[in-house]
């Protein structure tokens, strides 16, 4: 097959590769690495519909409520103090570049492809940006609405045909990108969908880390079957130019991010996905294990901090957050 990034039939394949997280599916997956511009895929991509099915009920997860027993409201509370950094970290890059690239005094629109509860739209909005999100889970515009009043267009990007309410003068997609089979397509579209020179801020897992050197197949930012393409920088820059972008500025540390998928490489068993998606933390005898297993968790992730902070200012950083700007035609 072709590479999704820039179309070359030329690859090598570097190893074969399962769902080692989750464990949806036995099938066996080609890795194969680009010889034009080095960015992985998995060879062959699942249909639509196999896709679904490998995002399992729980993928996103179940947050602690305040008034869980046995003592889970330490967790939520801890929880939602750390989410609270982290979506202040995505805000921050925000502000930072938007507002660097911006010379306009009118409202800056903002689209969040894949935007989830919305928690993010809604610290946006906070910071004066007028804000609209888009998102494939019914479920999840429907969490945007009831505790933030956020617009959700409900669909996914790559089977949209355009982006409605377009233009907007700024979009975000955080690790959307690598979902996807068709991600020049896709960014060929969001390029449409901004007014000129409106800015890009993507986020997708750098297959040229360290962690991804030093995990290789049980790299957590891996995730076969999915994550259908693995970007390094260099691919990542191709992807955007072939859709009208021109980077502005990388980053390569994400509190979101970087620790966790260090924590979730050494010890996939205390990942808080797969734990959601085996669904233990529902069931009330579970909730004394589940509360150690996230205290346990949360401190391997403040513990690794150092170390991924050492990888990001050595550009090898487990995730890539680009600032890229739609050139003038």
């Amino acid at each position: 097959m072709r590479c999704p990034v820039c179309g070359s039939v030329d690859g090598l394949r570097e190893s074969v590769v399962t769902d080692l997280l989750l464990g949806t599916t036995k099938k066996l997956f080609q890795l194969i690495r680009c010889s034009a511009c080095t960015a992985r895929y998995l060879d062959p991509q699942p249909s639509p519909d196999e896709l679904m099915s490998y995002y399992p009920n729980g993928y996103w997860g179940q947050a602690a409520t305040s008034s869980s027993p046995l003592g889970l409201r330490w967790i939520y509370r801890l929880e939602q103090w750390y989410k609270y950094l982290v979506l202040t970290d995505h805000v921050r890059f925000v502000m930072k570049r938007v507002r660097r690239s911006r010379t306009s005094e009118k409202p800056t629109t903002l689209l969040d492809v894949g935007c989830g509860s919305g928690a993010f739209l809604d610290r946006c909005r906070r910071k004066g940006f007028t804000v609209r999100g888009m998102d494939a889970s019914r479920k999840a515009a429907q969490q945007a609405a009831q505790a933030y009043g956020i617009d959700v267009i409900v669909g996914s990007i790559d089977a949209a045909d355009r982006v409605a309410g377009a233009p907007y003068d700024v979009i975000t997609m955080f690790h959307v990108l690598e979902h996807l089979c068709d991600p020049v397509g896709v960014l060929q579209k969001i390029a449409g969908a901004l007014t000129p020179l409106g800015d890009l801020i993507v986020q997708v897992p750098n297959g040229d880390s360290l962690q991804a050197r030093g995990f290789d197949t049980k790299w957590y930012g891996l995730d076969p079957p999915r994550h259908l393409v693995n970007f390094n920088l260099g691919s990542m820059r191709m992807a955007l130019a072939r859709a009208g972008f021109a980077v502005q500025a990388v980053r390569h540390f994400s509190l979101r991010d970087n620790a966790p998928a260090l924590v979730s490489s050494f010890f996939p068993n205390l990942d808080p996905l797969a734990r959601a998606v085996r669904g233990a933390q529902s069931r009330p005898d579970m909730a004394y294990k589940r509360l150690l297993l996230e205290a346990i968790y949360f401190i391997m992730v403040l513990a690794a901090q150092p170390a991924v902070l050492l990888e990001s200012w050595l550009q090898r950083g487990a995730t890539l957050m680009v600032h890229a700007k739609k050139e003038s035609r």
